[in-house]
């Protein structure tokens, strides 16, 4: 018999396998089980290294649900709700945001991770509430105008190629 730590749940495991040997095929040799880590703290180490090949510009956040869902199947760490990301970035008129609800089922950012796009808000939060999540929010605030200055200098630069 094996056991779990307590509190293990079933999303938490990456892997689950059963070796044998033997012909029989019943008598198990080993028993490995892989949890996964919150994947948002490697995500704002990762963001903040793009930053920085940036030259501390924001990076854009493609919204490819196909690539970004997986990345945050769940979070360890809870958001808080109203999400007030937006007001506190002083967009105008940005309101705070309660769960997101679709039919009778309330979607959980830890539970749920981004499990549509209506949970863009919670991954923000959750970003938010990470200790070294002010720059990455920050960053992602400010690369729409970031991408437009680039583009404003490419353009710039193309009047003296010849």
């Amino acid at each position: 018999m094996t056991t779990v730590p307590v509190g293990t749940k079933v999303r938490d495991l990456k892997s689950f396998s059963i070796r044998t040997i033997g012909g029989d095929g019943w008598n198990v040799d080993a028993l490995i089980v892989q949890a996964l880590g919150d994947p948002i703290p490697n995500w704002i180490a990762y963001y903040l290294s793009a930053m920085n090949l940036m030259g501390g510009r924001g990076v854009a956040l493609g919204t490819d649900m196909n690539g970004l869902a997986p990345q945050f199947p769940y979070s360890l760490r809870p958001v808080h709700y109203p999400i007030d990301v937006a007001r506190k970035q002083n967009v105008p008129g940005a309101r705070d945001l309660a769960h997101d609800t679709l039919g009778a089922r309330t979607f959980e950012f830890s539970r749920d991770g981004v499990a549509h796009v209506g949970l863009l808000p919670d991954f923000m939060g959750a970003l938010s509430e990470d200790p070294r999540g002010g720059p990455v929010v920050n960053g992602l605030y400010r690369s729409a105008a970031d991408f437009v200055e680039m583009w404003r200098k490419i353009e710039e630069g193309s009047h003296s190629i010849h």
